[in-house]
């Protein structure tokens, strides 16, 4: 008879903490969703966390502005004639420093340039050259006839 009554009495200890965890398992899921919603609504986070806003808003800005002013000065320092001489006795240190690297940087630069110097001569030579053999004849017989002439001064 003890096995029959332990055998009735286990599904309904069972059942018992099936109830307690699932009981459990709400609390936690409402407190969760209770965060959620927390979480979620700015004006609740703003108004709990003004002092870290503000620091950080204001740290922006500041950063902000002294990155434009610092540019600002470099930019007018840049043009002035101390500026100009900095920049001119850095490029000729650099010279003495590295030679080597000033040569391939001028290669670099002048490549292009000395190649589309090439180019725009030899176009204007061989535009020439056609229209001298397009009117060539024209040109030849002229020079020749104001040649035979002689000229009066």
């Amino acid at each position: 008879m003890k096995h029959e009554e332990s055998t009735r009495e286990h599904p309904a200890r069972k059942e018992n903490d099936i109830n307690h965890i699932r009981a459990r398992l709400d609390e936690l899921v409402d407190e969760l969703d209770r965060r959620r919603h927390e979480v979620t609504n700015v004006k609740l986070q703003v108004s709990r966390h003004k002092t870290p806003i503000a620091i950080a808003g204001g740290s922006v800005f500041a950063l902000a502005g002294g990155i434009t002013a610092f540019s600002l000065w470099r930019r007018r320092r840049r043009h002035t004639l101390r500026g100009r001489a900095d920049r001119a006795r850095g490029a000729l240190e650099q010279i003495a420093k590295h030679p080597d690297r000033v040569v391939a940087k001028v290669r670099e630069r002048l490549g292009p340039q000395v190649f589309g110097t090439i180019v725009t001569t030899l176009i204007g030579f061989l535009v020439a050259r056609g229209a001298e053999a397009a009117i060539g004849a024209g040109y030849a017989r002229w020079g020749r006839r104001l040649e035979a002439q002689p000229q009066a001064y």
